[in-house]
């Protein structure tokens, strides 16, 4: 449109010029061009109804420039369904596992004492993961019967069992540091219990023949 209004506003101006001038210059008629002989009035009247030229397609075609931002700035946002929430803080924490049994089920290759599956710990003086590493694992019995959990009485009954041949009252021991719960001393030809320390799965203690409940 812009350039349509350009070309009227020349048409007009030609023609007030033509109309100014004086009848001495024209005389002769109407000239074949404007004075300074570069326009001829058929030319300037064909020029003036020529159809304006068509914008290229890929201008028609071009989006919006709102739609362009639009669509900018969803390119830029991450997918939300990409986005990884991570832990919920306000969930609770994995419960503990499951303890250990303190029975047993299924047959005892071992000796069978007040529920449980008993065996003595060997003269290189393991912990209960390796003496019960071959009879279905550990069993909490070690701990809640003849270990920390228990007593003195219930870890005499347990080495009574196992024939451990030292006869008497199994003596406690205190300050110990370590959880091998209920054990006979082969040096010391004695029966100890630990009281002060929770019996655990794997401690060990020098020279000490642990009595590991086992779960077959």
């Amino acid at each position: 449109m812009g350039r349509l209004l350009s070309r009227l506003f020349l048409v007009a101006v030609l023609l007030a010029s033509c109309a100014r001038a004086s009848d001495d210059d024209y005389s002769d008629g109407w000239p074949d061009s404007v004075p300074d002989g570069t326009w001829d009035a058929a030319d300037v009247l064909d020029v003036a109804q020529e159809e304006p030229e068509e914008p290229p397609s890929d201008f028609l075609d071009a989006p919006d420039a709102p739609d362009a931002l639009d669509a900018a700035g969803d390119a830029s946002d991450p997918a939300e369904d990409s986005s990884d929430p991570g832990p919920d803080p306000d969930a609770d924490p994995d419960p503990d596992p499951d303890p250990p049994p303190d029975t047993i089920d299924g047959p005892c290759s071992g000796t069978s004492h007040a529920g449980c599956c008993w065996y003595l710990g060997g003269g290189s003086y393991p912990s209960c993961t390796t003496v019960c590493s071959s009879h279905g694992g550990y069993n909490a019995c070690t701990r809640s019967f003849a270990g920390s959990d228990g007593t003195s009485s219930n870890c005499d009954a347990v080495l009574t069992a196992l024939s451990i041949p030292s006869p008497g009252t199994t003596s406690t021991l205190i300050a110990s540091g370590s959880g091998v719960g209920c054990f006979y001393m082969d040096v010391a030809g004695s029966r100890y219990w630990v009281r002060d320390s929770p019996t655990t799965e794997g401690a060990t203690y020098m020279l000490a023949r642990r009595a590991c409940a086992c779960n077959n």
